[in-house]
């Protein structure tokens, strides 16, 4: 049912697995997220810029890495009632 409600905001397959894999970590770097994923590292990399776009994920900088953060299921619903 989340998967369905992703892909109805418009997210990508790649982005869906991303954000699927990121909720339960609650915090994690692309490259954790590519390993989890099955994605390249670049892959991985790309999508997470492009939720964070989208407002689905948040950045935050530690050092030279970027450590990414889901959203509240919650906001997505209300991106999806909008």
């Amino acid at each position: 049912m989340v998967e369905s409600t992703l892909k109805k905001l418009g997210l990508s397959n790649n982005e869906v697995s991303i954000y699927l894999s990121l909720l339960p970590l609650g915090q994690s770097p692309a490259s954790t997220l590519a390993y989890r994923t099955k994605l390249d590292r670049g892959t991985a990399r790309y999508t997470c810029k492009q939720l964070v776009k989208k407002g689905i994920v948040a950045e935050m900088g530690k050092g030279n890495t970027f450590i990414y953060s889901p959203e509240p299921p919650e906001r997505i619903l209300h991106l999806l009632s909008e």
